[in-house]
């Protein structure tokens, strides 16, 4: 979660007033929005398999289940994408950026991380869990959910 909050706090906040002019007159909101939740995803997916592959080659691999594990790396990833990047685009317009991006956005990635955990902790048998595809469409389903309100909500951000 800190490398992905980290990752994605300039998202948007860096932006200069030309640079916003710019995109503003050739793109659309939605397109320049799913454009940056991409970058932030793959970028967010590059870091986390250069940390796993670290942690193989420096300690013993604990995941079992590699296969479960890389698509709740994805999923999650995929979330915490979502979240930063729409919470930076709404921080844009408060004075102090980079901390109201980071208090909007916690209670909302609360419950990706409880489930990503719970996940991550089956993929490497110290629980066992019958109920991983049940895990799976609850995580699928938050992402879903905020995909959706940011695609509805960010084009009023754009404008203002």
């Amino acid at each position: 979660m800190f490398i992905a909050l980290n990752i994605t706090v300039h998202s948007f906040t860096r932006e200069q007033s030309k640079s916003v002019l710019f995109y503003y007159s050739i793109l659309h909101p939605i397109e320049l929005f799913i454009t940056r939740l991409l970058f932030n995803f793959l970028f967010l997916i590059g870091t986390a398999v250069l940390l796993i592959l670290s942690m193989t080659v420096l300690l013993e691999n604990p995941i079992q289940d590699l296969g479960l594990f890389m698509l709740v790396l994805s999923l999650s990833s995929l979330a915490f994408s979502i979240i930063f990047s729409f919470t930076s685009a709404i921080a844009v317009h408060t004075g102090m950026k980079n901390t109201m991006m980071t208090v909007m956005s916690l209670p909302l990635v609360i419950p990706v991380i409880l489930t990503a955990v719970k996940l991550t902790l089956v993929s490497a048998n110290v629980i066992m869990e019958d109920g991983t595809d049940s895990d799976i469409m609850i995580l699928s389903s938050i992402n879903l959910i905020y995909l959706g309100i940011a695609v509805i909500l960010f084009p009023y951000l754009w404008r203002s």
